[in-house]
């Protein structure tokens, strides 16, 4: 169509630059309207509301950090990260990656992160869980084959975890309000989805399927966008 009809000419909204111009009159013939547009279209303008979405969830963290630190001078008050816990260890990793550190035992840490997971795990607690290991998956393309077996084992069960908070409509705890249990749990999709389509194709990981659409995971986006 371009070869057959185009000719070089300046583009005004280019600054002039030359491009291959085809006339509008050829193309606009090729045009037909497809039935099934406005409903793509409307999916599309959902997805992308509920990315917005989901990206509140740093935001409400950062802003938890940040009160935490605040207190320590306005009101004297300790800031902790207790040890052995999946709190500990988020908070850790969420400040080395705000300063943008990665562990010198990047290997042990990743193993570490991978044991915390939990079936009775609530929608932030796995949103910090994943976070936690998307941030230590990413500082390395090369894993050894003990810390990827660990952490391909763990992603296998969170993707269980996914379907399950699914199965209960987004209800996993009677402390968290229904607009932060979506947020959580689109941001741990998210995640998961960028985590699991990886470690197919970085590292021939065939235990997930493929990633071919931004939130596939979600099974009824309708119905999460109506909570969100």
């Amino acid at each position: 169509m371009v070869i057959r009809n185009g000719k070089e000419e300046g583009v005004p909204a280019w600054g002039n630059r030359t491009a291959f111009r085809v006339p509008k009159e050829k193309f606009q013939a090729l045009l037909a309207f497809d039935k099934k547009l406005p409903e793509i279209m409307k999916l599309i303008d959902r997805k992308i509301k509920l990315l917005g979405i989901q990206s509140k969830f740093i935001l409400h963290e950062s802003n938890a950090l940040a009160a935490d630190l605040q207190n320590i001078v306005d009101q004297e008050k300790i800031f902790e990260i207790i040890p052995k816990t999946l709190n500990g260890f988020y908070k850790a990793c969420f400040l080395m990656d705000r300063i943008r550190k990665y562990p010198d035992n990047f290997s042990l840490w990743l193993i570490y992160g991978s044991s915390l997971y939990s079936t009775k795990l609530h929608s932030r607690d796995l949103a910090k869980l994943i976070y936690s290991l998307d941030f230590l998956y990413s500082g390395s393309d090369d894993l050894e084959e003990n810390v990827l077996n660990s952490f391909v084992e763990t992603m296998q069960k969170i993707t269980n975890h996914i379907l399950h908070m699914q199965n209960k409509n987004l209800q996993t705890c009677v402390d968290i309000s229904p607009r932060e249990e979506t947020i959580n749990f689109l941001f741990a999709v998210n995640l998961y989805e960028d985590i699991t389509q990886e470690l197919r194709y970085l590292y021939g990981i065939e235990n997930f399927s493929p990633i071919r659409k931004i939130f596939q995971s979600v099974e009824n986006i309708d119905s999460i966008f109506e909570k969100s």
